[in-house]
């Protein structure tokens, strides 16, 4: 679990428990409480990743929906994704279109333990571009020390 203050993720997580999370589900999470509410389908993790770069992953964010299609935005530069009713993506477009027709529970996920990661290579991870952001370089020499 990644979590930080800024656009780059700052600290790495641990957990434990008997929840499975998917690698492309977004949650916003409470870790001294050990709850997560989920903001997938709205926003969804590495859905379309490179061959050639399988680590290079990026974070969608629902934008709009035009003529019955929804639209992501990316938070790295790129041409986001658009999500019709057929094709790959057909599931991810029924989940939207029940939330745009009405109100969907949203159950909260609770008993989780989330503890701070302690390997140093974590550190080197926790930014997608770690070796090109100075908070980053700053953050970890800070963590090897």
């Amino acid at each position: 679990m990644l979590h930080g203050s800024a656009q780059t993720f700052v600290d790495v997580l641990d957990y434990e428990g008997s929840q499975p999370f998917s690698d492309e589900l977004v949650y916003l999470v409470d870790p001294v409480r050990g709850r997560a509410l989920p903001l997938s389908p709205l926003y969804l993790w590495g859905l379309e990743r490179e061959a050639l770069d399988p680590g290079a992953v990026d974070m969608y964010e629902y934008d709009t929906e035009r003529r019955g299609d929804f639209n992501f935005k990316t938070t790295q530069p790129s041409e986001g994704l658009q999500v019709s009713s057929g094709g790959e993506w057909s599931g991810l477009h029924a989940q939207l279109a029940a939330m745009r027709a009405s109100d969907q529970r949203c159950a909260v996920v609770e008993g989780l333990s989330l503890t701070q990661y302690e390997s140093q290579s974590a550190a080197r991870n926790s930014c997608l571009s770690a070796s090109q952001c100075q908070p980053c370089v700053s953050r970890q020499r800070a963590f090897m020390q």
